[in-house]
């Protein structure tokens, strides 16, 4: 088992390991040579009610497992890191849902306006067909003017 953690690079625990590598590790020397990286997770939450239990890594343990690697990162993760990327996660989810909802929005809004532009044609073809009429119309009564005009100042 020694030769095998010799070769180790990344080395993630759980406190609940912590807790039982800390009475085995007493006076042992350490087997991670080559430790790049080390990470412990806190213990995975209980369903009772009660608050989870602080666990402190030992002096010893932390000598056992990182005194042989000078160059080992170590990094302890906090329960509340976990909680917050999973709320992130759920967030992320919850954000996308509704950039797709406001994009259904807007085509729906955009249809709808092409939909109520198109209803609309008739009546606006109606109203310049009208218009173009009455300027016809006073083109005809302009030239009738003129001439009525015209009698009346040769008279």
């Amino acid at each position: 088992m020694g030769l095998q953690l010799h070769n180790v690079h990344f080395l993630t625990l759980n406190l609940e390991i912590v807790e039982l590598l800390s009475s085995f590790v007493i006076l042992q020397p350490s087997p991670f040579v080559n430790l790049k990286r080390l990470k412990i997770y806190p213990e995975k939450k209980c369903w009772s009610e009660q608050a989870p239990k602080k666990v402190a890594m030992s002096t010893e343990l932390k000598s056992y497992l990182l005194d042989s690697s000078p160059k080992c990162i170590f990094t302890m993760v906090l329960r509340e890191e976990i909680e917050a990327q999973k709320i992130m996660a759920k967030l992320g989810v919850i954000l996308e849902k509704e950039k797709d909802s406001n994009k259904t929005n807007k085509a729906n809004l955009e249809l709808g306006e092409v939909h109520v532009a198109e209803s609309h044609k008739p009546k606006k073809l109606k109203l310049m067909a009208r218009i173009n009429s009455c300027w016809e119309n006073l083109g005809v009564q302009v030239e009738e003017g003129k001439e009525k005009v015209g009698v009346i100042v040769s008279k």
